[in-house]
């Protein structure tokens, strides 16, 4: 059984869209809410250097992988079996 790479680049595409939503609705109560002073802009900058920071990480982390190949499990189960 094989599961093919590019299913793990879906996964974290999907979690990237979940970050994005979540981030958006927290800085959007921390402009609501969070009044216009130095900390809220602060705190913005600092999510948001951080956010990209992990980024451009992630990019270069996972522009190095061929997402054409699979990964293969269970298959020393089925010759296993041809031994008994």
């Amino acid at each position: 059984m094989s599961i093919p790479l590019f299913v793990f680049l879906i996964l974290y595409f999907i979690f990237l869209c979940f970050y994005f939503i979540f981030a958006l609705v927290g800085l959007y109560h921390l402009a609501k809410y969070g009044g216009l002073n130095f900390t809220s802009f602060l705190m913005f900058f600092l999510f948001l250097a951080i956010t990209i920071i992990i980024l451009f990480i992630s990019y270069e982390q996972l522009s190095i992988i061929d997402w054409k190949r699979s990964i293969e499990f269970l298959n020393s189960f089925d010759k296993s079996s041809t031994y008994f």
